[in-house]
């Protein structure tokens, strides 16, 4: 075999013969912070031709705790209408007291968010969105979102659960082509960084 070959079998499963390895889940883009940006941009080669799903995940820190946010892009501009959709419902209790269930949303302002409170500077942001078919411009784009991060210490702490949610830009129904990220105070330090990923058809 070559490089990056694997020994396998024949499609007959009688003998064996070198190939590629090959994968429905496959990685279109990082993104990795350098420096300490205040915001950031991410075009990604969207190709629904091929990809029926897209998935992103990874961690966002801030240097003063605060909410990461984001905006859609299309053909290069970021859209900061007041249009974004958000609900979310999560879980979160007081250190060593009561916990309790919750939701969050809004309808009507400029960005999306992955997690309903803020956080302080030790914390940072796990985050993963999904969404399917950015390039169609026939119909509005539901992006489901996940947030968690360990707890929100000042005055009263709290631990949370997972936060899940949907975010809904519905200024118009043009492809997406990337997002722009910014928290609510501060900037963005390392580490943090945002794999995207395709699901193939």
């Amino acid at each position: 075999g070559t490089a990056a070959q694997v020994l396998k079998m024949n499609t007959a499963a009688n003998a064996p013969e070198w190939g590629n390895l090959s994968s429905d889940y496959v990685k279109l883009s990082t993104y990795t912070v350098s420096g300490t940006p205040s915001s950031f941009d991410w075009d990604i080669s969207f190709d629904d031709s091929v990809y029926n799903s897209y998935y992103i995940v990874g961690q966002l820190k801030m240097s003063t705790g605060g909410q990461a946010r984001f905006r859609v892009r299309q053909a290069g501009t970021t859209k900061t209408d007041s249009n974004y959709d958000m609900l979310f419902v999560y879980a979160y209790r007081t250190v060593g007291g009561s916990g309790n269930a919750s939701y969050g949303g809004n309808s009507g302002r400029d960005y999306g968010y992955f997690i309903d409170w803020t956080g302080t500077t030790d914390c940072a942001e796990f985050i993963d969105l999904a969404f399917s078919y950015p390039s169609e411009t026939d119909t509005y784009k539901p992006i489901r979102i996940n947030g968690n991060k360990d707890r929100q210490d000042g005055g009263t702490a709290y631990i949370f659960g997972n936060h899940t949610g949907t975010c809904t830009y519905r200024g118009n129904k043009s492809a997406i082509t990337g997002l722009h990220f910014y928290p609510s105070a501060g900037t963005f330090i390392t580490p943090s960084v945002l794999t995207c990923y395709g699901l193939k058809k």
